[in-house]
């Protein structure tokens, strides 16, 4: 388990925040007491002033996730620590520490297949940088049918079409990936029941360790906000409670 608190990109995160120079320094003044916190082995309190770091940042943070997946780690909180984890490694996927921990924890939880079931990158690209590189293709692909269209030669008009139907692919799934890609969530609780409505009167259908990994069907906002629908690596499904989980707003 690697516990590097990374202190000198928190700083660089908190010295961009937009927000003013008062923001700055009351990010720079958390990110001091989560370090020392940490470092003094009072994890209770690391862990409060980093999710109140977390919520200063203009973007998200694999580096503050990073760290709280450390934190919440220390606290034997495995569920959440494996949440952040899996946090850090959508934001950062390359960075070797975050994808050695991610595999620690899902080891410690007995999870680590149906995480490595639930992965969506074929390339150790950020969701950010995947789409960043599809919109390029898709410009570079326009540009390609510009220039063809200008030639009145057969194979251009064959170059034409094809490069046409070929854009429709990062557009689809850029698209895609932009506005239906899932939340995913993770079971915090020591053990949770799931069922085939919403509430405990309905059917149990299976329950879930602390660690078990899942990608919401159905939020809890459009039915409530005591349960959601979620759906596990093996495609079974069922309903379980709000406050036995902690869920992503990818």
């Amino acid at each position: 388990m690697r516990t590097l608190v990374s202190i000198t990109i928190l700083l660089f995160i908190a010295c961009r925040l937009g927000y003013g120079v008062e923001r700055e320094q009351q990010a720079l003044v958390l990110l001091q007491q989560a370090g020392g916190s940490y470092l003094a082995g009072n994890y209770t309190k690391s862990k409060e002033s980093y999710i109140e770091l977390q919520q200063l940042v203009v973007t998200p943070s694999w580096s503050v996730n990073y760290n709280l997946g450390n934190t919440y780690f220390r606290l034997n909180q495995l569920g959440e620590s494996l949440f952040h984890f899996r946090l850090a490694h959508i934001l950062a996927p390359r960075r070797p520490e975050v994808s050695y921990n991610l595999k620690y924890v899902r080891q410690q939880v007995g999870q680590e297949s149906e995480g490595q079931s639930l992965g969506v990158f074929l390339l150790p690209l950020s969701e950010r940088e995947l789409l960043l590189l599809l919109a390029l293709l898709s410009l570079f692909t326009a540009f390609f049918v510009i220039v063809l269209n200008y030639s009145k030669n057969e194979w251009a008009k064959w170059g034409r079409n094809l490069s046409l139907i070929f854009l429709l692919y990062p557009v689809s799934y850029g698209t895609k990936l932009y506005f239906f890609t899932p939340d995913f969530g993770v079971v915090t609780a020591k053990e949770a029941s799931v069922y085939s409505g919403s509430g405990v009167d309905n059917v149990m259908l299976f329950k879930l360790a602390v660690g078990s990994e899942f990608e919401v069907v159905r939020s809890a906002q459009s039915v409530g906000a005591d349960w959601m629908m979620i759906k596990m690596f093996d495609g079974k499904k069922g309903w379980i409670h709000r406050q036995q989980v902690v869920v992503s707003t990818q």
